[in-house]
C-alpha cells in the first residue's frame, strides 16, 4: 500500500511538468506555422523582408527541410551566394536529393570552387533523373578541362596545328609544348619554357632554296602575364635551329620575341545528347596578336574572326559550320606577311575532352600590299585547307 501511494505521488508530481512541456511544444509548433504563413505572405511583395522570417524558422527548427531550401533560394536571389550554399548543404544533409545536389554544384562553380563542383557533378552523372544526368555529363567535362587549366603552381600546355594547303600541295606540321610555373596564387604572372618545331613537305634547301614555310626547332624560356582573361603577353628568349640548309640564314640563331595577344568569344553551351540532335547554336570568336621577332627583324600582326553555327551534336561530338576572315600585316612589307583572306568551313569535334578538331576550309585571299614586285604568285588566290587542331592544357 505504501509502494502504491508512492507511485501515485510520483505521477502527481510529474503531471504539472508534462503539462508544461506539452504546452511549450504547442506554441512552438503554432509559432513555426505562423512564421511560414507570414514568410510566404511577405515573399509575395518583399523577398528581402522574408529573409529574417525564414532565418527565425531555421533557428527554431534547423531540421526543417522546406525552410532550409527556401532560405537558400532567398539568399541566392539577394546575391548572398556563400550563405545560399550553406543553406542548401544543410538541406542536403537532411535529405540528400539530386535536385539539391545540382544546386550545390552550380553554387560551388559560381564561387570558383571548381574541384568541389566537379566532384558533385560527377556524382550526379549516376542520377536516375535523365534531366539531371544530361546536365551533369557536360558540366563534368567542362570542369575537368577547367581544372587542367587551373592547376597551381605548375601548368603545361600542348599546341599542334598540322594542315594541308591545296594551293601549294603542302603539308605543314607545327608543334609546341609549354611548361610553366605561376609566381603567385593570382595566376597572373608565370615563367615558362617552350620546345617547338615546324616542318613542311615542300621546302627545299641548297644553293637556291625553295621556301614554303619556316622549318625550325626552337628552345626558349620566358615570362608570361595574363592581366585579364584572354589577354596574354609573352617575353621570350631562346635559340632557334634551322631544319633547312639555307645560305641566306645562319643555321643556329638567337631568338627573342615580345608578343601580345587577345582572344575572346561567344561559345555554345556544351550539350551531350544521347541521340543525334540538330539544334542550332550560334558562336563567334576573335583572336589578334602582334609581336616583334628578332630572328626575322620584323614586327608581325595577325587577326582572325569567326562566326558560325553548331548544327549537330551527339554525345561528346559536334559539327560546326562557320565563316572566317584572316589578315596579316608586318613592319617590313614582306608580301607574304601582308594578306587578307575570307573563308567558309566546317569543323568536326570528335570529343570535347580531347581538345582536338578537324576542319575543312575554302579560302579566297589577296596580297593586299601595293608593292607586289617580289611576289611570284597571283595577287588573288584560292585554296582548300584541312586543319587538324590540338590545343589543351595537360593534367597530372
Amino acid at each position: 500500500m505504501v509502494r502504491y501511494r508512492s507511485r501515485v505521488a510520483v505521477v502527481l508530481l510529474l503531471l504539472p511538468v508534462l503539462g508544461v512541456a506539452q504546452n511549450a511544444e504547442q506554441p512552438a509548433e503554432r509559432s513555426i506555422r505562423d512564421l511560414f504563413d507570414q514568410g510566404y505572405t511577405t515573399l509575395q511583395t518583399d523577398p528581402a523582408g522574408a529573409i529574417p522570417i525564414f532565418e527565425e524558422i531555421v533557428r527554431l527548427d534547423s531540421a526543417n527541410l522546406l525552410a532550409q531550401r527556401q532560405l537558400g533560394s532567398l539568399y541566392l536571389g539577394a546575391g548572398r551566394t556563400e550563405d545560399a550554399l550553406e543553406r542548401f548543404r544543410a538541406a542536403y544533409q537532411i535529405y540528400p536529393s539530386d535536385t539539391t545536389g545540382m544546386q550545390i554544384a552550380f553554387l560551388l562553380n559560381a564561387l570558383g570552387r571548381n574541384m568541389e563542383a566537379y566532384k558533385m557533378f560527377r556524382s550526379l552523372r549516376r542520377s536516375e533523373n535523365p534531366e539531371i544526368k544530361d546536365i551533369a555529363d557536360p558540366a563534368t567535362t567542362v570542369l575537368a578541362l577547367m581544372l587542367c587549366a587551373e592547376q597551381f603552381p605548375w601548368w603545361a600546355k600542348v599546341q599542334a596545328y598540322p594542315l594541308y594547303d591545296s594551293r601549294f600541295d603542302n603539308f605543314i606540321f607545327p608543334l609546341s609544348l609549354y611548361a610553366g610555373q605561376y609566381l603567385d596564387s593570382s595566376r597572373i604572372v608565370s615563367v615558362f619554357g617552350v620546345l617547338s618545331v615546324t616542318q613542311d613537305t615542300r621546302t627545299e634547301g641548297g644553293t637556291l632554296p625553295i621556301i614554303f614555310s619556316d622549318n625550325v626547332a626552337l628552345a626558349a624560356f620566358g615570362l608570361r602575364t595574363v592581366p585579364v582573361p584572354g589577354l596574354v603577353t609573352d617575353i621570350q628568349f631562346g635559340v632557334a635551329v634551322g631544319l633547312t640548309d639555307r645560305p641566306d640564314w645562319e643555321q643556329v640563331r638567337w631568338d627573342f620575341r615580345a608578343v601580345a595577344s587577345y582572344g575572346n568569344g561567344i561559345f555554345p553551351d556544351l550539350r551531350m545528347p544521347g541521340s543525334v540532335t540538330v539544334r542550332p547554336a550560334f558562336f563567334a570568336d576573335v583572336y589578334t596578336s602582334f609581336g616583334y621577332y628578332t630572328r626575322y627583324s620584323n614586327g608581325i600582326g595577325y587577326l582572325q574572326a569567326k562566326a558560325g553555327v553548331r548544327f549537330l551534336e551527339f554525345r561528346y561530338s559536334a559539327f560546326d559550320a562557320f565563316a572566317r576572315i584572316d589578315a596579316a600585316i608586318d613592319t617590313r612589307g614582306d608580301f607574304y606577311n601582308n594578306i587578307a583572306e575570307a573563308s567558309l568551313g566546317v569543323r568536326f569535334i570528335p570529343n570535347h575532352w580531347w581538345g582536338a578538331s578537324l576542319a575543312l576550309q575554302f579560302h579566297r585571299g589577296v596580297y593586299w600590299q601595293e608593292n607586289q614586285a617580289e611576289n611570284p604568285h597571283e595577287k588573288y588566290y584560292n585554296s582548300v585547307r584541312v586543319f587538324l587542331t590540338f590545343d589543351r592544357f595537360l593534367c597530372w
